[in-house]
């Protein structure tokens, strides 16, 4: 990922990868296809997967279904006409359902074959494409329903088998391949509007889906099959419950399935070919933006509402499921709610592509007259409202809720405060705090601001030794970062005290401090240990932001808090000198020395340490006794930049309140004195100091900022979290994408492993 725009000299000037970059406001600072004779261009698989281990593959399907399906990919056609071979294949027994990776796995093995023959002989058979006139007669059938007791099997068969094989086509075709197994040999001009539909009784249409005919209505369509295809996809997605019986939840479950099949183009390609063409997101782009606040609050309904499989009629199949799941740690806790999940997945999907700002790299494919679908989905977050809670849970008010896009934020937030730890939901809140101004209202002005902030902190104080996950690191700190944006919510989390955090293991038996004191430990610890051992710039430049952003709130200040502040700070300069005067030596034995990145890191930091010192004591001196002791503990660190161009204003004040106290001391002439005699001098001396005495510096105000080119973070991201949480099966030899998050991780875990800067 490149790295963002500039920063301003007060904090490092390179930024490692990261989704974002930090503005300073500052008036200080500027912060076609091979022909059939021709084979095909189709990669070759690797049968074994190359990370995660499973039990060698058994046969998925029947030997008889699987002898069907070895006629439906072979040279043979089958013709449209050919009910009896259509029934056989999609009505004769209903496919099994994948419910574990093994599952998914042994799908893969069994089918992999079957789609190399198919892709090869598709062109002049057309048989996938009579089976996609199939399904989409099938979903055109199913939505005129008034009520669905049952999703015949051809239905879900269709669906299914559609399914399957156009993963095997994402993973091993190019653009314009795939583009030609879904459109076959005959054109369209892409100008057809969606047939009207007609008023058959349920029990008509459900005798036309059992008939296996194909719907003149999809027949007469001239939009290509590909744009019907996921025109059905989300119609279902928007108008069928999903949890209205077993039969139903598990159709709308592979409905999802599929579209995040067909949007898997991009998890093969690599960085460099990310923007090109791509079939089905492209179509998405051009046709489908205006139906994002639908998409988007239908997926936030599925996911809210949490809801598990109902039994099936047998219960086979849900106890089945409930043998895989029940009782499983919080590693499988993603697969407890399959739609709720997979809903998510497809959200986030969905809301992390390609800005506006990239149109000119589409000019040749896309309209620019459409609204480009990222931008729709960030929108639609934006869109979202919240809602007057309903009394007693009423249906009727929920119902207004639905039809209005308005949310219960409370309940969004009880979700978002208990498992921010899983990664899709915490880049849900992530979404919904950049994008959505009111739940951003709603979060910060909560009188509760510990029951998401302390699990945030934790989860940094945690993570950032170990630094397991650097991706999830950097979305937390920009929760802290977004939250310390805020002035009033900066004042209230130094009114209230937390004690005794069992994970704070810096120092266990810490009492009384405020939360805003607890944050800025945790970041300074965060600073201390990135620092010396991972290097990473970007890191250390938002932890210092919000340190920044909440100097002129500082009140009460506990004394360990002032310790930490002043320590590290000691610790920083001493490392700074110690570079600097190697880099005198440097240039002493040669003409033209290389200026040092770590020379301008660690002054950057020091700069910013006086600054946020400054700011502390200019607004709140009287309410800070702690920081006043601390410092004229530690004076002779700041004497050294006395004659530094760069930092001696900010010096000179520091030094004026150490000289002022440390007189007010020395007249107490006092025979070692206690640490609370000090502090009672101090006190006293507050009342008969006077402000003027410093100079004034701009505020210190840094603002978190999106990068426009932000999918190249969060593309990898979201689709490792795809791969790791949906029953499909992912060769990760053809998953590109994952490389680069993978060599991402890799970078970071190898910055973890290495010395200090220059110590």
């Amino acid at each position: 990922m490149p790295d963002p725009p500039s920063s301003p000299p007060s904090v490092p000037t390179k930024i490692v990868p990261a989704p974002t970059h930090i503005r300073r406001q500052s008036t200080r600072h500027s912060i076609d296809f091979s022909p059939p004779s021709q084979p095909l261009h189709y990669k070759q698989p690797h049968l074994s997967p190359s990370r995660t281990t499973h039990a060698l593959p058994k046969p998925y399907f029947s030997a008889t279904h699987y002898s069907i399906l070895r006629s439906f990919c072979s040279s043979s056609t089958i013709s449209r006409g050919d009910t009896e071979a259509w029934k056989k294949l999609l009505s004769q027994e209903k496919l099994p359902v994948p419910y574990t990776t093994q599952d998914a796995y042994d799908l893969e093995m069994t089918t992999v074959g079957l789609a190399i023959e198919l892709a090869a002989n598709n062109v002049r058979t057309e048989n996938f494409n009579v089976l996609l006139l199939h399904l989409l007669s099938q979903l055109h059938q199913v939505l005129q329903l008034n009520t669905i007791d049952q999703i015949p099997t051809s239905a879900y068969n269709s669906l299914f088998l559609v399914r399957v094989f156009s993963k095997h086509f994402t993973g091993n075709l190019s653009g314009d391949e795939l583009k030609r197994q879904y459109e076959g040999s005959k054109p369209t001009n892409g100008t057809g509007s969606t047939p009207k539909s007609g008023h058959a009784s349920d029990s008509d249409l459900i005798l036309d889906m059992e008939k296996l005919t194909v719907n003149p209505q999809v027949e007469e369509d001239s939009r290509p099959k590909g744009e019907q295809l996921l025109h059905y996809l989300i119609e279902i997605i928007l108008h069928i419950d999903s949890h209205a019986n077993y039969s139903t939840h598990e159709f709308y479950l592979e409905v999802l399935n599929t579209i995040i099949v067909l949007l898997s183009t991009q998890l093969h390609q690599t960085s460099s070919d990310r923007t090109e063409y791509n079939y089905f997101i492209n179509i998405l782009m051009t046709k489908f933006g205006h139906q994002a606040n639908a998409m988007v609050f239908k997926l936030l309904r599925n996911f809210m509402d949490q809801k598990v499989p109902p039994p099936s009629s047998s219960n086979v199949v849900y106890n089945a499921y409930s043998y895989f799941f029940s009782g499983k740690g919080a590693s499988s806790s993603a697969d407890a709610l399959p739609v709720a999940d997979r809903s998510l997945l497809l959200l986030l999907l969905l809301s992390t592509q390609l800005k506006s700002g990239k149109v000119g790299e589409f000019q040749d494919k896309l309209s620019t007259d459409n609204l480009l679908w990222a931008d729709a989905y960030r929108q639609a977050i934006a869109n979202i409202s919240g809602d007057q809670e309903p009394v007693m849970g009423s249906q009727a008010e929920k119902e207004k809720d639905q039809s209005s896009n308005s949310v219960s934020f409370r309940e969004l937030y009880t979700i978002f405060s208990g498992s921010l730890a899983v990664e899709e939901r915490m880049l849900l809140f992530y979404l919904f705090l950049v994008e959505n101004e009111s739940f951003r209202v709603y979060v910060l002005s909560r009188s509760d601001p510990e029951t998401i902030y302390i699990p945030i902190l934790k989860l940094v104080y945690e993570s950032i030794e170990g630094k397991t996950n650097y991706s999830q690191v950097y979305i937390f700190l920009i929760f802290i970062l977004i939250f310390s944006q805020d002035d009033v919510f900066n004042e209230s989390i130094q009114k209230f005290n937390v004690s005794n955090l069992a994970w704070f293991s810096e120092r266990p038996l810490l009492k009384n401090v405020s939360l805003g004191g607890l944050t800025m430990l945790v970041l300074l610890r965060a600073v201390q240990i990135n620092l010396s051992n991972h290097k990473d710039a970007y890191l250390h430049t938002n932890c210092m932001a919000t340190i920044a952003n909440m100097s002129n709130s500082m009140t009460d200040m506990h004394q360990y808090v002032a310790q930490r502040i002043v320590s590290v700070f000691e610790l920083i300069s001493k490392r700074y000198q110690k570079i600097a005067s190697r880099l005198e030596t440097s240039s002493n034995e040669t003409s033209f020395p290389q200026p040092s990145q770590e020379v301008i890191v660690y002054q950057d930091l020091i700069a910013l340490f006086l600054e946020i010192i400054n700011s502390i004591l200019v607004h709140h001196l009287k309410d800070n006794p702690q920081l006043v002791y601390a410092l004229l503990l530690k004076r002779e660190t700041f004497a050294v930049y006395r004659l530094n161009a760069r930092l001696s204003e900010l010096v000179a004040n520091i030094e004026s309140i150490i000289n002022y106290f440390h007189a007010r001391v020395s007249e107490a002439n006092l025979r070692a004195p206690s640490t609370s005699e000090v502090l009672e001098i101090i006190d006293l001396a507050t009342r008969t100091w006077t402000p003027h005495r410093l100079m004034s510096f701009p505020e210190l105000k840094f603002q978190y900022a999106e990068e426009q080119d932000s999918q190249h973070f969060f593309c990898p991201y979201v689709w490792a979290l795809v791969h790791r949480r949906t029953f499909i099966y992912w060769n990760e030899e053809k998953a590109h994408i994952l490389n680069e998050y993978r060599l991402q991780q890799q970078e970071e875990d190898a910055h973890s492993g290495s010395n200090a800067l220059m110590q």
